[in-house]
């Protein structure tokens, strides 16, 4: 468990200030193609806030960043199943390490997030109700009032980011996911190189540079309807192109019916992943 977090810690403090240089990659599997149809069921999504802006007219540095900025406004719970890879550096013979991450949101303030290996069971457990957060000392303590105030992101980009409030109660880096809006923030060079289809969805590839002719450091998935990233695959800063960290959801639900019991302080750890968004460990209110 101390090596998950220390992992979750450095990709956190990575991941927040600009990630890092870029080119071709093998992506990790998709799950699905097609139809909007996840898990064999088919998923009813919220109607955007804004209709998406035609390819020919998409501006490259401005609209895709407030698809990013706004993507909290386009939904309001969803479920995520993902995963988070570690590369080894070149030359070193360190196998990949992958931690699973299991996300139940309710916006504002109601989260349960599960971290473990991948391939093996969770071992960490937090969750808040949308009123008290339960951490992974065990501890219950009131939600802070900032976190559940509406966000308004700023509409310009600084040397300071302001991530999402309710970032600080996943602790894991998928947050920047599925809450993009300190990665929007950031100054540089977005260019969309195409669409793809993504469990189903389809999304932007895009890719950010810190300064424009210079290397990739980021190329994102960017949901069309959301604006939710779907994949984020961060480059080493050597400018080699190297694959550094690779963030990706295998599976996501945007507004479906979640359990009565999903935020409840007192389920206790389950012994394996859940198999979908309504599968919880047994435990009563």
């Amino acid at each position: 468990m101390k090596t998950i977090l220390s992992l979750i810690l450095l990709i956190g403090l990575g991941a927040c200030s600009s990630l890092v240089p870029a080119p071709v990659l093998t992506p990790p599997p998709k799950p699905g193609s097609g139809a909007p149809v996840i898990g064999g069921t088919a998923v009813m999504l919220p109607t955007p806030v804004s209709t998406v802006i035609p390819d020919m007219e998409f501006d490259q540095n401005t609209d895709i960043q407030q698809l990013m900025l706004a993507s909290h406004t386009r939904w309001q719970n969803l479920w995520a199943d993902g995963q988070i890879v570690f590369y080894s550096p070149d030359g070193s013979n360190t196998p990949l390490q992958t931690i699973r991450v299991q996300l139940w949101l309710s916006q504002p303030g109601a989260t349960r997030v599960l971290i473990g290996d991948a391939g093996g069971s969770p071992v960490e457990q937090t969750a808040s109700d949308g009123a008290y957060f339960k951490g992974l000392d065990g501890i219950i303590q009131p939600i802070a009032d900032y976190i559940l105030q509406p966000f308004t992101p700023p509409a310009f980009t600084s040397d300071t980011v302001y991530p999402h409030p309710m970032t600080g109660l996943l602790n894991t880096p998928l947050s920047d996911l599925v809450f993009p809006t300190a990665l929007a923030q950031r100054g540089g060079d977005y260019t969309i190189i195409g669409k793809e289809i993504y469990l189903g969805r389809e999304a932007y590839s895009v890719e950010w540079r810190r300064e424009s002719g210079g290397p990739v450091v980021d190329r994102f998935l960017v949901d069309t309807l959301t604006g939710v990233l779907l994949r984020q695959q961060n480059f080493s800063k050597s400018g080699g192109g190297a694959l550094n960290t690779q963030l990706y959801l295998d599976d996501v639900v945007f507004d479906g019916e979640l359990a009565e019991k999903t935020f409840y302080l007192g389920l206790p750890l389950p012994s394996s992943f859940a198999a979908n968004s309504n599968d919880l460990p047994a435990g009563q209110p």
